[in-house]
């Protein structure tokens, strides 16, 4: 089965569930999915991969920071 790259973050669900995966590792947030309601968790659940895509993206994030400190005050 080949992979379309068109279907990429194609819908509002999966766009969504990659912010809320980069926004918890960025600014310290627990773990969203302990104050969801079970509807927002059926949601996030099936769009799990971008959820993980997110944070994995927010520790990136964070090394861009770090790197860029160093270079800048050290």
């Amino acid at each position: 089965m080949p992979i379309d790259p068109r279907q990429f973050l194609s819908e509002a669900e999966e766009l969504h569930a990659l912010v809320i995966g980069l926004c918890e590792v960025i600014a310290f947030w627990p773990p969203f999915f302990k104050n969801l309601t079970s509807d927002q968790k059926a949601d996030l659940v099936q769009e799990y991969h971008y959820y993980m895509l997110g944070r994995a993206l927010g520790i990136f994030v964070w090394l861009a920071i770090c790197c860029g400190v160093k270079a800048v005050f050290f």
